[in-house]
C-alpha cells in the first residue's frame, strides 16, 4: 500500500467524502468518512486483512489508489496500449 500523508475532509471527521493524500503527491476524494477510513485503514493495515474485506465500501479503482497510488486515468492510459510500454 502507498504511504499515507493526510486524511482529511473540510467539514467533519465524520462526515463523507473523505480526502486521502498519498506520500507521493496524489490526492483522491472517498466516499466515506475520515474515521471509517481509519477503521479499515487499521484493519488493512495491522491487521492483515484483504483491502477488498477491509475497504468493502470503496470501488476497486479507489482500491487500486491505495495500493498502487495509479489514478484510474493512469492505470486506463497504462493498460489500455500496453505495446507502448
Amino acid at each position: 500500500m502507498q504511504s499515507i500523508k493526510t486524511i482529511y475532509n473540510y467539514t467533519s471527521v465524520t462526515q463523507a467524502p473523505c480526502v486521502v493524500v498519498l506520500d507521493n503527491g496524489k490526492e483522491m476524494e472517498l466516499n466515506c468518512s475520515p474515521q471509517d477510513f481509519g477503521r479499515a485503514y487499521h484493519a488493512y493495515h495491522k491487521n492483515r486483512m484483504m483491502i477488498q474485506d477491509a475497504f468493502p465500501f470503496l470501488t476497486n479503482e479507489e482500491r487500486e489508489f491505495l495500493i498502487s497510488g495509479l489514478t484510474p486515468e493512469e492505470w486506463n492510459r497504462i493498460f489500455s496500449n500496453p505495446e507502448e510500454f
